[in-house]
């Protein structure tokens, strides 16, 4: 996969990652409980896991560097609402 002489390079990139998905999901995690307050749970809890699963996606397709890390970045926005809110809400929102 890598060569010994690129592991450090790999690494780099691997925090550069993380780092923006949970820069991006610090930064609007308060966003999502004021849309939550505003337009109720139960929109805020649909939107999030879609637009979740449309970066995932835009992250397995991604072929550049850039939107690799655009799409981890979009993940951590839309990451934001999800641990945010207990187990048991999820049955309020779905009955």
């Amino acid at each position: 996969m890598y060569a010994h002489h690129d592991l450090p390079l790999f690494l780099i990139h691997c925090t550069h990652q993380e780092s923006v998905f949970f820069a991006a999901e610090a930064l609007t995690a308060f966003q999502w409980g004021w849309l939550s307050d505003r337009f109720g749970r139960r929109m805020v809890l649909i939107l999030g896991p879609l637009g979740l699963s449309f970066a995932m996606v835009a992250f397995g397709c991604s072929t550049a560097y850039w939107s690799m890390i655009l799409a981890r970045c979009l993940q951590g926005i839309c990451n934001g609402n999800i641990g945010k809110f207990p187990r048991f809400d999820f049955i309020e929102v779905v009955a």
